[in-house]
């Protein structure tokens, strides 16, 4: 018989919930999936649906944080539905707050994860046991987004977590707030600072046994490091991984590659290897991939102390691959929450007349309050969707401008590695092969150091003649190459150059007809089109957002 038959036919639903209760303040996430998984059987059993949806709530996030995100997020989505039907806003609380950390950690997503948090506080202060058990966490949450952004200004919400955890005497946000306390120290390179909320993060940990008490032992290998302290560096990553092991899958991924980066540093390359293997193996198997960029990047410095230029070069290629595609899935947020946001909504709009058929056929002059306060909440959705959308266009700008940087810096780097690599050439297919390396490097180098592109008579013909090649050849070496036609790959570099030029804050008196046909394009309408397309905004919004 499975433990969680025993638990079903042993306690209540009652009892059950406040075993699950203290389960998660524990972060006992093992004990929390085995007691919510009796509890949901019980509810199930009883069609009793407001306990159906916290025990939803409780194995959803058992799953989540034991690295089954897949498992996690149905049951959370059932959690929030139930939660909406019953019109119990304590299990929205909890729930909008555990699907922003699934958005955070594995879909990268923080726009939407900070909308979630948002939205959980929303639901907390209406209700006062959730406000009591939650609002701590929120405020965690909030800080931990600005941690992965790398923005200090998030510390005001580790500072409100820590207090609210003092005031209301709950160790569960004080050790929280604590720990994210000594993130924020850490990043402003206060080592000591950092070290004094590191202890009264882990003296909590230790007295009450927490069980992702990894994140601590983290930070402390990291600071550690920071202070010359290799020994005590590396004894605390290891402490990390057990602990991760046993109960907290998810923090894998980051301890494998702080001890990676420690063995680096000690020019232990070959272990570092296999600390990075195991750190891309964990990201993978538990889907989180918050460290995958930084892996890739030591994977390619290690190669390349190695001699490896090879693998160097992919991984490189990898970092950069995974750079780019965070960057286009944050162009594209903009409208798919955009989607996301109105179908809430109108999930919630469906939960209220759900819930006014349940209490009796509203008189007219209730439905009609009710059309006013949805109007209301749309244009209240409204003003906050354009707030939302100026936000995404400074990100994007910003996006662009590191995409920029670190393009330069990517191509110096791939061209030092490649001029070290010898590729002798073996029968007529490595010497075709030759011969289109040598045609696409021309090609490059017309587009990059020529500026071939802002000719705007420039025509697949006039390119293969320049090239002094046939253009059926030049059409399909840009197409294995690139992916792209011959006119595609050409107002490529005409975009990349707008959003360069528009970037320089010194340009802001180019007119954008001016602009638009020294680019090489026949019409302003195409040019917008164009912009509109790969950056996300026009170019309009795109040079008013670099200005602000």
């Amino acid at each position: 018989m499975a433990a969680y038959d025993v638990i079903a036919k042993t306690y209540t639903i009652n009892e059950i919930n406040e075993k699950c209760g203290s389960a998660l303040d524990d972060f006992d996430y093992g004990r929390l999936k085995s007691l919510s998984s009796a509890m949901l059987i019980q509810s199930k059993t009883a069609k009793d649906k407001g306990s159906e949806g916290m025990a939803c709530f409780y194995l959803g996030t058992a799953e989540l944080f034991l690295g089954n995100a897949n498992a996690a997020r149905p049951l959370l989505e059932r959690a929030q539905e139930l939660g909406q039907r019953q019109g119990i806003d304590s299990i929205l609380a909890y729930t909008f707050n555990v699907r922003g950390i699934y958005e955070a950690s594995v879909n990268n997503n923080l726009y939407l994860a900070q909308y979630f948090f948002m939205k959980s506080l929303e639901y907390g202060k209406d209700t006062s046991l959730a406000k009591r058990k939650n609002g701590g966490g929120v405020y965690a949450n909030l800080a931990q987004i600005a941690l992965m952004q790398k923005d200090t200004l998030g510390m005001v919400y580790a500072r409100n977590c820590y207090d609210y955890g003092c005031k209301s005497g709950r160790s569960h946000s004080t050790s929280q707030g604590a720990l994210l306390l000594a993130n924020f120290y850490y990043m402003k390179n206060m080592n000591d600072s950092a070290l004094v909320y590191l202890k009264i993060a882990d003296d909590i940990y230790q007295k009450n046994g927490f069980k992702d008490i990894g994140s601590v032992y983290i930070l402390y290998s990291q600071v550690m490091a920071s202070k010359k302290k290799i020994n005590e560096a590396f004894r605390f990553v290891e402490m990390a991984i057990d602990e991760a092991m046993k109960n907290t899958h998810i923090l894998l991924p980051k301890a494998y590659l702080q001890k990676a980066q420690l063995l680096y540093d000690c020019n232990r390359l070959d272990e570092a290897l296999n600390s990075l293997a195991k750190a891309k193996e964990m990201a993978e198997k538990y889907s989180v991939f918050t460290e995958i960029i930084d892996i890739y990047e030591l994977m390619a410095k290690v190669y390349h102390l190695t001699g490896n230029e090879a693998l160097a070069l992919k991984y490189l290629q990898y970092a950069k691959d995974s750079s780019e595609t965070r960057s286009n899935n944050e162009r594209e947020q903009l409208i798919r929450e955009r989607g996301i946001i109105l179908n809430m909504s109108q999930k919630e709009q469906e939960a209220m007349l759900h819930k006014s058929k349940l209490e009796e056929q509203m008189k007219l002059n209730v439905a009609l309050m009710i059309g006013v306060l949805l109007l209301v909440v749309l244009l209240v959705l409204c003003f906050w969707f354009i707030n939302r959308r100026n936000k995404l266009y400074k990100s994007i700008v910003a996006q662009n401008q590191k995409a920029i940087a670190r393009e330069k810096d990517l191509l110096l780097r791939i061209k030092t590695i490649e001029e070290k690599q010898t590729n002798p050439v073996h029968g007529t297919e490595s010497k075709n092969n030759k011969k289109a390396d040598e045609l696409y490097g021309r090609l490059i180098d017309a587009m990059e150091h020529d500026r071939m592109y802002i000719d705007s008579q420039l025509s697949r013909d006039s390119l293969a003649e320049a090239l002094d090649t046939n253009r059926t050849y030049l059409t399909n070496l840009i197409k294995e190459r690139t992916g792209m036609s011959v006119p595609q790959f050409i107002n490529s570099y005409r975009i990349n150059e707008a959003i360069r030029i528009l970037s320089d804050k010194s340009t802001a008196d180019v007119p954008m007809k001016s602009l638009c046909f020294e680019l090489g394009f026949n019409s302003q309408a195409t040019f917008y089109r164009l912009f509109q397309t790969s950056v996300g905004m026009s170019p309009l919004a795109y040079r008013n957002s670099v200005m602000k």
